[in-house]
């Protein structure tokens, strides 16, 4: 999550990722969504981010200090009964906070949250509520030649909660696995991230799933 400091905000609109419905044959539209403030975010859309009220609860919306032709940051959703997976890619975008030699233009990130357990929809579609058995998440990002990723995999006794609450679901399990490769210089010994792939959240990240994240129809 981008952090925020005091300064002059050059936040401009973004342009990208075309936010309408996925054609058909490549994903499908279920009309499951989840309520953000008002905003209704469909499953198997992609969104702005930055001009939208997920942008605003997870601190996205005033988080850019500088925004380079055709950079943005995108959100999309993949919701069902028994997994949800939300996916945010930003490119382009220096956020406040970082550090002055950051550049704009070398900026990406992609991070990924994937929850298993029971959801429960309304009779329209929208998110009501759900119990996480176990959560994983992955940041992959790169700037000014340098490459950074961490990843975990929480697991323990289902946490109940409901609508966007679902997504922070994760900080109240216990961690039973994290890997972290500091800007691709310090990565610890061994294989650790074969680990995360023992898990059965992993499924839904794919080798090299951080170069296309919101190409494949992950449920």
């Amino acid at each position: 999550m981008p952090r925020k400091n005091k300064g002059k905000n050059k936040n401009r609109k973004s342009k990208g990722f075309d936010a309408s419905p996925r054609k058909q044959g490549r994903d499908e539209v279920t009309g499951l969504f989840v309520e953000v403030n008002g905003e209704k975010l469909y499953s198997d859309r992609t969104y702005d981010l930055l001009n939208s009220q997920a942008g605003k609860v997870f601190g996205f919306a005033d988080g850019a200090e500088e925004i380079t032709e055709g950079g943005g940051s995108f959100i999309e959703l993949e919701l069902s009964s028994d997994a949800i997976a939300m996916t945010i890619h930003s490119r382009g975008i220096k956020w406040k906070g970082r550090p002055a030699e950051e550049d704009a233009a070398t900026s990406k990130s992609t991070t990924r949250w994937a929850l298993l357990g029971n959801f429960e929809f309304s009779k329209n579609g929208a998110l009501n509520s759900g119990a996480v058995r176990e959560s994983a998440n992955w940041s992959y990002f790169t700037w000014n030649n340098r490459v950074g990723e961490y990843s975990s995999v929480d697991k323990g006794a289902p946490i109940q909660e409901e609508g966007i609450e679902l997504f922070g679901a994760w900080r109240e399990h216990e961690r039973v696995f994290d890997y972290l490769a500091d800007y691709g210089d310090n990565l610890i010994e061994g294989d650790p991230k074969q680990n995360f792939y023992n898990f059965e959240s992993s499924k839904y990240f794919e080798n090299g799933w951080w170069d296309n994240p919101f190409a494949t129809n992950l449920i």
